[in-house]
């Protein structure tokens, strides 16, 4: 009688069957976790494309340590300002409800975890099969050193879809060794790994150095074995690099540098200084839509700074001739703007 009644129930009552109530459980209980695990991920995310730190002094979410001494970082600030507006969220950290808490999905591990995903199984994936879609490509790469560690920084080149030429990131590549066999079975592994053709590689540029360009031992004559389409290129931005170093090391070039680096230095060491050539800059130009830097301090190692460096003292070079001769004689008051008697 208790299993015909039971039986009656199911077919009349379909919503309160056993199964059934389990099964609403356990699709509410992934649904949760979904949520919970998206939202982790797009705090991830957002820091990751601020180009933010993630992680801080201290990575706990306990109130212990939301005090001014402990920075918990921008992941967990980030999620804490989210949980304010999100119950499911709140209530995963705050630990209501959850039987595990150790599964918390906030951990550094898990960090990494979801930027390697994002990374590789996405974006890189998503590039892999432009690639492909294009079916030839080049492939560039050149050497740096990380924490002890030589990496290869991997791109890739090839005409999308829209007809656009694209020059990619795809990887860091890591070498034990940087020798020339070495560094090219390394790239050749990678491009089998995300199973692009060897064949299809139309071109590869690297710099001058004997590893890379070498026609007998060198990566570029490895990878021509391998595809001979792939004509090598000496980098062009490298041959540029080594042209600008060679002409900064003759003596007119390197004292008018010289002279340059100290002209920005004598006004940037002093606020006074730099204020009055901002001051003189802003009567000469008062409908300038958005203020300028005056001058710009000499970058030692990176030459597009430099660039910037130069173009600014162009622009302002009639500027610092009237500063210069308002500290020196006291001449041209008038284009000062302010009252600067103490300026040295």
């Amino acid at each position: 009688m208790i299993l015909s009644e039971t039986f009656c129930n199911s077919i009349k009552k379909p919503n309160e069957n056993i199964d059934t109530r389990f099964d609403e459980e356990r699709k509410i209980n992934i649904e949760r976790n979904r949520h919970i695990v998206k939202t982790i991920a797009e705090a991830i995310f957002f820091s990751v494309r601020q180009c933010i730190a993630l992680r801080g002094d201290q990575e706990t979410l306990s109130a212990s340590d939301n005090s001014i001494k402990y920075n918990q970082g921008n992941f967990l600030a980030a999620l804490q300002i989210i949980a304010k507006h999100d119950e499911i969220l709140h209530k995963h950290l705050s630990h209501i409800g959850i039987s595990n808490r150790n599964a918390k999905y906030t951990s550094p591990r898990f960090q990494n975890e979801i930027i390697t995903i994002i990374g590789y199984d996405i974006i890189c994936s998503d590039l892999i099969k432009e690639i492909k879609a294009a079916t030839f490509y080049s492939i560039l790469a050149d050497e740096v050193a990380s924490h002890n560690r030589e990496e290869h920084a991997f791109c890739m080149r090839f005409v999308d879809q829209n007809k656009d030429i694209r020059e990619e990131f795809s990887s860091f590549l890591h070498v034990p060794r940087i020798a020339g066999e070495v560094i090219a079975s390394t790239v050749i592994q990678f491009l089998q790994d995300v199973n692009l053709d060897l064949k299809n590689i139309g071109g590869q540029g690297y710099d001058g150095v004997a590893n890379m360009s070498s026609d007998n031992v060198g990566v570029q004559r490895k990878i021509k074995n391998e595809s001979p389409k792939a004509v090598y290129v000496h980098c062009s931005g490298h041959c540029l690099n080594l042209v600008i170093a060679r002409s900064c090391s003759l003596p007119n070039t390197r004292d008018t540098i010289a002279k340059l680096k100290n002209c920005c230095l004598f006004y940037l060491a002093s606020p006074k200084r730099k204020s009055l050539l901002q001051s003189i800059i802003m009567k000469a130009l008062p409908d300038i839509s958005k203020p300028r830097k005056s001058l710009i301090d000499l970058c030692r190692t990176r030459w597009s700074s430099r660039h910037d460096s130069y173009r600014h003292f162009y622009q302002a070079t009639c500027y610092v001739i009237i500063a210069l001769e308002y500290i020196a004689y006291g001449a041209n008051k008038d284009a000062c703007g302010e009252d600067f008697t103490n300026v040295t």
